[in-house]
């Protein structure tokens, strides 16, 4: 079992009850195969169990292809570049299953915004968090993104 950081499974267990509209711990063990008890002694170790979130969704991809596993385990969401290509997240979604990446989007956003750098757009494809934070720094880039959003 992996421990979580302080407070940590607490920040997920409540991101993934408002994704799935569940209301108490027994139900999320429930999604989870666990039983209340075992979910419970998770929680005091403060070990959520990410690997059965992560087989739940893979087994169940087309009912929940909406939901989106970074923002549950992070709070960071994926579908920040959706948002800012003006796709919904399903529509990029099916993009990148069919290695369709809406490069005509991206370069729009990138002619419009001229002072848009590399970060910026290896933010947009990967959305590995330091990128953003580097990209976020710029007072350009957030401007843009207030236009776009």
């Amino acid at each position: 079992m992996h421990k979580s950081l302080p407070g940590e499974f607490e920040a997920i267990n409540a991101r993934l009850k408002h994704e799935f509209s569940l209301k108490s711990d027994a139900e999320v063990a429930h999604l989870l195969g666990l039983s209340p008890q075992a979910f419970y002694s998770r929680k005091k170790d403060n070990s959520f169990p990410k690997e059965r979130l992560s087989l739940f969704l893979k087994n169940n991809a087309e009912q929940y292809s909406y939901i989106d596993f970074q923002y549950i385990l992070t709070g960071e969401s994926e579908n920040e570049a959706a948002e800012i290509l003006g796709l919904s997240p399903n529509a990029l979604y099916e993009r990148k299953k069919k290695n369709s990446f809406p490069v005509e989007k991206l370069n729009d956003v990138f002619k419009k915004n001229p002072e848009l750098n590399q970060s910026h757009l290896k933010w947009i494809l990967t959305g590995t968090k330091e990128l953003k934070e580097e990209a976020m720094s710029s007072k350009e880039f957030n401007l843009m993104i207030a236009d776009i959003t």
